[in-house]
């Protein structure tokens, strides 16, 4: 609730508000915060000491911003698909041995496909001789320094992320940054100890029934695809941005092919190896099952 004074003035009557005292910002640091709708989003305070603005799932604006126009349709962006991927923000360094992200499915494919595409820090490339593009090549960047276990202050490639000045940001424009949940899973990564954890499925089944796109297709799409084929900056001219579009590949057959890592088409993700056997498994049985919404 804010705290309003009344200052009694000649001219009349003048309100100065104040917001609730905020958390204190250290670069890096995710906080909660309150959106429209009643649900909790996230911000991040950047490398500059300062907050950004309040960044709700699905879409969901902040309390402080102002509202769309009414039956204005979204199309989902990375941040909305991201909220169905159940990525938690958490607080506090976890103790050791209770790690709850995994690399290879959580924090690879954020470099993969936001970082680790051609003419940038990609095995080739190489920009400022920074390649992201698998875990030992993150953990030996800026000499080691780009990424120091249980430390994202200390973090170089942490802090490019979440530099305050746009220009200086990564990725640069006219790519879009990192959403605040991207940030607070590799931050999460960091605190928990920066590891190259695969989380296998440890011989469970692969659940390839009633595939849907919103909970299956969907979330691997906004981990692995749309930091290079988003609605903004579409790499090569494709956009896997809404549901329409990835169906549009589908049915062509050439969604399939490039993540197969076919012969003849260029494979997807470009790095970072293939997706999951599972995933993969799981967009052919969507497909097989009339690509529902």
């Amino acid at each position: 609730m804010f705290r309003c004074f009344i200052i009694i003035a000649m001219m009349g009557a003048l309100y100065a508000c104040t917001a609730p005292p905020q958390a204190t910002c250290v670069a890096g640091r995710v906080e909660s915060c309150p959106c429209r709708d009643g649900r909790t989003g996230v911000q991040i305070c950047t490398a500059s000491n300062t907050w950004t603005q309040c960044e709700c799932e699905r879409g969901g604006s902040s309390k402080e911003s102002t509202t769309k126009d009414a039956g204005q349709q979204d199309i989902p962006d990375q941040s909305v698909v991201e909220a169905h991927a159940d990525i938690s923000v958490v607080e506090h360094t976890p103790e050791k041995g209770t790690s709850q992200l995994c690399f290879k499915r959580d924090v690879l494919p954020i470099f993969v496909s936001n970082c680790a595409m051609s003419g940038c820090h990609d095995s080739i490339t190489k920009e400022d001789d920074i390649d992201l593009s698998s875990y030992a090549s993150i953990m030996a960047s800026d000499d080691g320094e780009g990424i120091v276990p249980g430390r994202p202050d200390k973090s170089e490639v942490f802090e490019s992320i979440t530099e305050d000045d746009l220009e200086d940001r990564m990725p640069p424009p006219p790519r879009s940054t990192l959403s605040a949940k991207q940030i607070a899973t590799l931050r999460q990564w960091i605190l928990e100890g920066a590891k190259n954890t695969t989380c296998e499925s440890g011989g469970e089944t692969c659940k390839t029934e009633e595939m849907r796109y919103a909970a299956h297709i969907s979330p691997v799409i906004g981990r692995s695809c749309l930091g290079c084929h988003n609605k903004t900056s579409p790499l090569g001219g494709v956009s896997l941005a809404s549901y329409d579009d990835v169906v549009k590949y589908a049915k062509s057959g050439l969604l399939m092919k490039v993540i197969r890592h076919e012969a003849g088409v260029k494979a997807m993700p470009p790095s970072g190896g293939k997706l999951p056997d599972c995933e993969i498994k799981q967009f052919q049985a969507w497909i097989t099952q009339g690509m529902k919404p």
